[in-house]
């Protein structure tokens, strides 16, 4: 018998965006591209493809991920919904376009405890968008029980479409 918790599972790919710690986010476009048509037909269901932070000194496209370079590198391929992660000190959701506008379907959202209300008045301008999006509270290990009280009221109110914990 299966259990019916397996039947709502999802999988995200995070290849691009977390492989960028080692190479610098220095990937080749054809690369990215057949990385993104595989896992596609490999059914998985979206695909980080990098960070939209604000640009840094020495940091590559992928870093700083736009519709233009994902436009550029995968062209009109048809295949997973595209998620791209904030880091919540380097979001600037005013250059974030419409979704209409845009191949990317997700935003995840990260932030540590101290930036959660940020975090989530970002999920809600986002969201205003049309994107999905997620909020990932990172370094949950080392969150007491007072801490773990206190995020519950923003949690709560917050309009993300997902919510998980880290690290």
């Amino acid at each position: 018998m299966s259990d019916p918790r397996l039947s709502s599972l999802q999988v995200l790919d995070c290849t691009i965006r977390d492989g960028g710690y080692l190479n610098n986010w220095e990937f080749d476009p054809k690369i990215v591209r057949d990385l993104y048509r595989n896992i596609s037909r490999a059914g998985i269901h979206i695909i980080e493809m990098g960070f939209r932070n604000k640009p840094k000194a020495g940091s590559c496209a992928w870093f700083s991920v736009s519709d233009e370079l994902l436009r550029s590198a995968i062209g009109d391929i048809a295949g997973a919904p595209i998620a791209l992660l904030i880091d919540v000190g380097d979001a600037d959701p005013s250059s974030i376009p419409p979704a209409a506008d845009s191949r990317i379907q997700m935003y995840r959202i990260a932030s540590q405890k101290d930036g959660l209300q940020k975090a989530a008045e970002i999920s809600h301008e986002i969201r205003a968008k049309g994107y999905q999006t997620t909020l990932r509270l990172m370094g949950i290990s080392g969150y007491s029980i007072g801490d773990r009280k206190n995020i519950l009221p923003v949690l709560t109110r917050c309009q993300a479409d997902y919510i998980y914990f880290a690290d």
